[in-house]
């Protein structure tokens, strides 16, 4: 099958791997959409410590796909399901995984990360992400891309959750960040704030957030605010929760 393997900073080759194998505990996903995350982005230019020329690594967390094979002692799942994943797991045991802190796992998993991911055509599920509960069948009609998107906006509306803007918050301090200026917008026409912050360092950046495309947060959030990092402090300190 076809993959792109990261072999260090700057280098990611798509080639030929061999199709994963699965035992009986385990499922074999078809991929059908995966998006590219900020963190891809940074370990394409940066590298990462468990990645080298003779360990590469294929990349892609947020992805979504069909059960092409089920291991005979799965329970639930069948071949051709519709599947979204969630990239992440711990060992399910330690303390911090059984108060449910599992992305602070010593022996903390990811797809992508320090297991081959979803920038392939497949990816093996190992036991531990079924046991766990990381894959999620989907609704009838949900568009692949759609199915791909789900992760970071998870990532989205649980950082929102964490700060009560979905309940009561008069403002909100979201970055310019992909993830959350394309997601929170969504999320504020549920619960409109009533002063949206938007952090952008770079001038270009918050010229862009400026622009007409970005007017679903004028239709979210009563008035809206760009702040420079100088001013992030301050901005923080004035927020109302």
């Amino acid at each position: 099958m076809l993959a792109a393997r990261l072999y260090g900073p700057r280098k990611l080759i798509v080639e030929e791997i061999e199709k994963p194998v699965i035992n009986d505990n385990e499922i074999l996903l078809k991929i059908k959409s995966a998006a590219i995350c900020g963190t891809d982005v940074r370990m394409f230019q940066n590298g990462s410590g468990n990645i080298s020329e003779t360990n590469p690594r294929v990349l892609g967390h947020e992805f979504g796909g069909t059960i092409e094979e089920v291991g005979k002692n799965v329970e639930f799942y069948q071949k051709g399901m519709e599947i979204a994943v969630a990239p992440n797991m711990g060992c399910g045991i330690c303390d911090k995984c059984v108060r449910g802190n599992g992305h602070m796992c010593d022996a903390y998993t990811a797809f992508g990360i320090n297991i081959d991911g979803a920038f392939a055509e497949y990816v093996k599920i190992p036991e531990k992400a079924i046991r766990q509960g990381n894959l999620m069948v989907t609704p009838a009609g949900m568009k692949a891309e759609e199915v791909a998107i789900n992760e970071p906006l998870s990532c989205a509306y649980n950082g929102a959750l964490q700060c009560r803007i979905l309940r009561s918050a008069k403002r909100s301090n979201p970055t310019s960040s992909p993830i959350t200026g394309t997601t929170l917008p969504d999320l504020y026409r549920k619960r409109p704030a009533g002063t949206v912050w938007m952090s952008a360092s770079r001038p270009a950046l918050r010229r862009t957030c400026s622009a007409s495309r970005w007017s679903s947060w004028r239709k979210a959030a009563g008035s809206i605010s760009l702040a420079g990092f100088r001013n992030r402090v301050k901005m923080c300190r004035s927020i109302q929760i």
